[in-house]
């Protein structure tokens, strides 16, 4: 068995696995170096994760991990330690394909991570974990997850983590999906496409409370519902330079504040291009948030964008910030109290203070459009539909 030969090896030394099918739970406790040679299959029978690296600076190459258990954190490759190098691994048929746990400095590279019934690739509590390369495709809910991991006592953040380059499509939810405790990550050069089914999929979601991350030079296309999607309190999270084509929604902002939006690309969408709202879209105007009874949800709003192209979408823009908006239980509030929370809510801005965004409904004389010293920056602001935001400087390209 590969267990035995683990058993019987002095630290640092090489083991090389020969073709076939091997139907145990491998447990790697030492520094070593383990590659497959030819088709080599490691099963678990639907009992623990098929391999699990317990310790750090192991290098895993070319193994093929199926059939893991369903318990919560059984993965086919699970890693626990820091600093291992995991590469040409094939993760299919388990609940997650390869889940990192609290470990850092991990990279995970060039692998095929699909056909999974829930996950992918899963980061709980882990940070400068890096995942590149990848194919990650077909996956029961999502192609990458992650989120914070909740102790007794405290929350371990999942930090400074690396998404590049990967290729992410047909999953059946989200593509990639930063929650709770994903903090300071980057998403960059990945291909997002194809991913979600519903109302409420994305092929990139940042959901209840993130913040700090960077989401940059993505291609998303054809993704069910939303390109991007930003939800429930997430902020002070950056959008740079990705091309959204052909969602229903491009990007989607609900209920998410102080969020940044630059030079991004969104076309061909059937419904909105950028939607800022409630969490009502998510549901057809049915969503409720807790403590925040019908009516009363608040919108997005101190998100800013700029220099972003607009185009070929049914409604290039939409954004309901800047109405009034009465808290619960305002009539017991402090004046400065209820003060506060509703400058909070004041109009998303569609301009950086010289230069604001380019709308092809919006670019020609025809359409309201006007540059007379040919700058290249409109003298009519642009009002932004839904609410009372202005695009003070709009683009002519």
């Amino acid at each position: 068995s590969i267990q035995a030969a683990i058993n019987a090896a002095a630290e640092g030394a090489s083991i090389f696995v020969q073709p076939g099918t091997y139907r145990e739970q491998v447990q790697v406790n030492k520094r070593l170096t383990l590659e497959a040679k030819g088709s080599v299959i490691v099963d678990a029978g639907r009992r623990g994760s098929a391999i699990t690296l317990v310790t750090s600076g192991i290098t895993l190459t070319g193994f093929e991990v199926r059939n893991a258990g369903s318990a919560d954190k059984e993965a086919g490759l699970l890693i626990l330690g820091d600093g291992n190098t995991v590469s040409h691994i094939r993760a299919t048929a388990n609940n997650s394909g390869i889940v990192v746990l609290r470990g850092r400095s991990n990279t995970i590279a060039d692998s095929e991570i699909s056909g999974n019934r829930h996950y992918g690739v899963v980061i709980i509590g882990a940070s400068a974990n890096t995942v590149t390369r990848n194919t990650i495709a077909n996956n029961g809910r999502a192609g990458v997850w992650i989120q914070a991991e909740h102790l007794a006592q405290t929350i371990q953040e999942a930090t400074e983590n690396r998404i590049l380059a990967n290729r992410a499509h047909d999953n059946h939810t989200f593509g990639i999906s930063l929650h709770t405790g994903a903090n300071r990550n980057e998403v960059n050069d990945n291909e997002v496409t194809s991913n979600g089914s519903s109302n409420a999929d994305a092929g990139i979601l940042i959901n209840c409370g993130p913040t700090g991350n960077t989401v940059q030079r993505n291609k998303l296309s054809a993704n069910q519902k939303h390109g991007i999607l930003v939800i429930v309190g997430s902020f002070a999270n950056r959008f740079l330079d990705n091309d959204v084509v052909g969602s229903s929604t491009g990007i989607g902002v609900y209920a998410a504040n102080a969020n940044e939006f630059v030079s991004n690309r969104v076309s061909g969408s059937g419904n909105f291009g950028v939607h800022l709202n409630n969490m009502e879209p998510l549901s057809g105007g049915g969503a409720m948030l807790p403590g925040f009874p019908g009516g009363t949800q608040p919108v997005s709003a101190q998100n800013i964008l700029h220099h972003n192209n607009l185009t070929t979408n049914r409604v290039n823009a939409f954004d309901r910030s800047g109405k009034t908006w009465e808290p619960p239980g305002a009539a017991a509030m402090s004046p400065q109290i209820l003060q506060s929370m509703r400058q909070a809510l004041s109009p998303n801005r569609w301009d950086n203070g010289a230069e604001g965004n380019h709308y092809d409904d919006f670019d020609e004389a025809r359409e309201g459009f006007v540059d007379r010293n040919n700058d290249g920056l409109g003298e009519n602001p642009h009002p932004i539909p839904g609410g009372v935001a202005v695009d003070h400087f709009p683009l002519v390209r």
